[in-house]
């Protein structure tokens, strides 16, 4: 019986032994072959199919490339999240004086090799790259990452360029990473995990896709703001931003979203970096198909718009190349355009009278009231101003015309006629009270039905005493809350549109002159007190009364009792609501203008009008 006890006890203990054994061995064995991954094991990622986990501080060994920005770290010392253009998520961290710190942890749900990338940018006069440990040291789990990097230098502030630190292993856990800025004011954009097994699963970041409509007319889209960029650098060229090549094969593409199957030329608004610059030459391509080659003689030294034919779009993401294949250009944006110039998705569009054909006598005239400085005038029965409207569907629309008239109180159907492809419209029965030719009036013209083509609206005098301005069509009607972008509002005198990723449409308005304007305009059924509100942004240091910044008119007269006070905001696209009050609208046609009272361009922006 002893021997028997004895005779299991060494069966037991040999069975143990063997399995403890053999997992060393398989744990010696698995973090061998981990230790033996080297960088070109790793698979490669465009920026587009990175996996942004920033939010979540997950490390996924089935989703390939992930990416955690810099701003969503812990920031201390004089560490700071930046707007930047070109950045991941148009912000980086800068600000990165000796002893400020970056901390985040990110926890991984397995024990993983994974390849440590960061995306940095470092100016330097010599332009060339610097140790790693110059900028920063780096740790994980409090132990020091200490490979010996170089970092490239960068082009300028919006050249980001990402650099292969080193292969770490994750733990199971967490894991905290731990960057601490040396010396050398550099900008980090995100830290990247690759890991080494292929990606099948989680949200890629995409591309960034523009829209296109066939039912608008001419759509431009900048350079700039487009992330897929080969190469080529973000300038800032005292006219705003665009992208400079300098190297052949230098690319741009930009991702547009078509709603339906179309049609449209394609043009690029560029310029020669300086006038003794090498004539450049272009690959357009669309969809991954080369559409041809151009050769683009006739740039210059200033912007001017390139035509490069006709392009088709599918329903769905389209993708538009620009290959560089030599020469200096800068390029600011390119432009679709389905030769219409009426659409019926827009709040509102106006139409100049000097742009017209005139007929009979009428001639355009400078006037310091007219919407662009020109109006025509009518001094002679008959005359009349032909607008060619063309439009890819036919719409329904309401009509205003801006005059100055001079005689007895009349209705508008005894000074003028509006013909509509050859069709007589009824006109509302609009009083026009007499001015002077200094003086306009926005009147309530009707409706009109505009078909698919082109169509002939004929503008004709019966009265031979009035200037016409423009004529304005629009759609809004106050049936329930107005809320429109700034942008799709009738900007004047140089009101100029900005990008900022924090405007509800990424699209904000900027006073650029001292004398502009933003119009609504709206129908009403029934009179109406409707709330109003702007969602916008103040750069001046202190707190300002609005009405030093901009006044509000609503019909012609100066609105009173809006005046409130509106605090600072850290940059021209921190954006927030501001109230103010409820503002009594008519039946009928109504004209909402924010007047810019004369300030200093570039101290406020509108991102948004909001009526209800």
């Amino acid at each position: 019986m002893k021997k028997k006890k004895l005779s299991w006890s060494y069966i037991a203990f040999f069975i143990i032994g063997s399995v403890i054994a053999f997992s060393s061995c398989l744990s010696v064995l698995l973090f061998s072959l981990r230790k033996n991954l080297s960088i070109s094991d790793f698979p490669s990622y465009a920026y587009s199919q990175y996996v942004d986990q920033s939010s979540t501080n997950q490390f996924q060994e089935n989703s390939g490339g992930q990416l955690y920005e810099a701003e969503s770290f812990s920031l201390s010392g004089s560490a700071e999240a930046e707007e930047n253009l070109h950045a991941s998520g148009e912000k980086a961290v800068g600000s990165l004086f000796t002893g400020s710190t970056l901390t985040k942890t990110i926890t991984s749900k397995t024990a993983a090799t994974v390849k440590l990338v960061l995306s940095t940018c470092f100016t330097s006069q010599t332009g060339k790259p610097v140790s790693l440990k110059s900028l920063l040291s780096l740790s994980l789990n409090g132990k020091d990452i200490t490979d010996s990097v170089f970092i490239p230098a960068s082009y300028n502030q919006f050249d980001f360029v990402e650099t292969t630190i080193s292969l770490i292993d994750l733990r199971k856990g967490e894991n905290t990473f731990v960057l601490t800025s040396v010396s050398n004011p550099y900008t980090l954009d995100y830290l990247l995990l690759v890991s080494s097994k292929e990606k099948s699963e989680g949200k890629e970041i995409g591309n960034r896709e523009f829209f296109f409509l066939a039912e608008e007319s001419s759509q431009e889209y900048p350079a700039c703001l487009e992330k897929d960029i080969d190469g080529a650098v973000i300038l800032e060229d005292g006219d705003g931003f665009s992208v400079f090549f300098s190297n052949p094969e230098d690319a741009i593409t930009f991702h547009i979203d078509s709603k339906t199957d179309s049609t449209s030329s394609l043009s690029l608004l560029a310029k020669k970096r300086n006038a003794s610059a090498n004539t450049p030459g272009v690959i357009i391509s669309v969809n991954g198909e080369e559409l041809n080659t151009q050769v683009l003689k006739n740039l210059t030294e200033n912007y001017s718009l390139l035509s490069l034919g006709m392009v088709s779009l599918k329903k769905g993401s389209n993708s538009i190349s620009i290959d560089n294949l030599g020469g200096y250009f800068l390029l600011k944006s390119i432009t679709l355009n389905t030769n219409i110039n009426f659409s019926p998705t827009k709040a509102c569009q106006r139409y100049e009278a000097e742009d017209g054909i005139k007929n009979g006598g009428c001639s355009s005239t400078y006037s310091d009231s007219g919407s662009r400085k020109s109006v025509v005038g009518y001094n002679k029965v008959g005359s009349s101003v032909t607008f060619s409207l063309s439009a890819r569907t036919a719409s329904l629309s309401r009509l205003a015309l801006r005059l100055s008239y001079v005689g007895e109180e009349s209705p508008l159907f005894k000074i003028l006629s509006l013909t509509l492809n050859g069709t007589l419209l009824p006109l509302p029965d609009t009083l026009v009270s007499p001015t002077d030719y200094d003086n306009y009036l926005d009147l309530y013209a009707g409706e009109a039905t505009l078909t698919n083509g082109t169509n002939t609206l004929i503008v004709s005098s019966l009265s031979g005493n009035y200037n016409l301005d423009c004529l304005t069509f629009f759609r809004e009607e106050a049936k329930g809350k107005i809320s429109l972008e700034a942008e799709d509002l009738i900007l004047l005198d140089s009101e100029k549109k900005e990008y900022s990723p924090t405007a509800s449409n990424q699209y904000y308005v900027v006073n650029q002159s001292r004398y502009g304007s933003l119009s609504l305009f709206f129908y009403s059924e029934e009179d109406k007190l409707l709330p109003l509100s702007l969602y916008l942004s103040n750069s001046y240091p202190v707190s300002v009364e609005s009405d030093s910044l901009f006044r509000f008119m609503v019909n012609s007269e100066f609105l009173e009792g809006s005046n409130v006070l509106i605090a600072p905001d850290s940059s021209l696209s921190a954006f927030k609501e501001v109230a103010f009050g409820s503002v009594s609208f008519k039946k009928g046609m109504n004209v909402l203008r924010i007047e810019n009272q004369r300030v200093s361009p570039s101290t406020y922006g509108i991102d948004r009008i909001v009526l209800g």
